[in-house]
């Protein structure tokens, strides 16, 4: 409907008025999830509008090793990242 991905994650995923099939009554996501153990694990998620990115901090880690290189804000060493398109 908004033609482009979110700036940023919030505590909920509403329209933002433009253009105008992303009305500001629409919402996507009432309760945006949190990470279920935070003191342990993170994930991060930033977007351009154009692409995301998510990181994450998973308990074993994926083998080959994938390159995380520009995740942020993970709390301990993200290993995992998927990039979109």
């Amino acid at each position: 409907d908004c033609n482009s991905y979110p700036a940023s994650l919030g505590t909920s995923l509403k329209g933002g008025g433009s253009p105008s099939t992303c009305p500001a009554t629409n919402t996507y996501i009432n309760s945006v999830p949190t990470d279920p153990n935070p003191t342990d694990r993170k994930y991060s998620y930033s977007s351009d509008g154009i692409t995301y990115t998510l990181c994450a901090a998973l308990e074993i880690a994926p083998s080959p090793a994938i390159d995380v290189s520009g995740c942020q804000s993970c709390t301990i060493t993200c290993n995992y990242k998927v990039t979109n398109p």
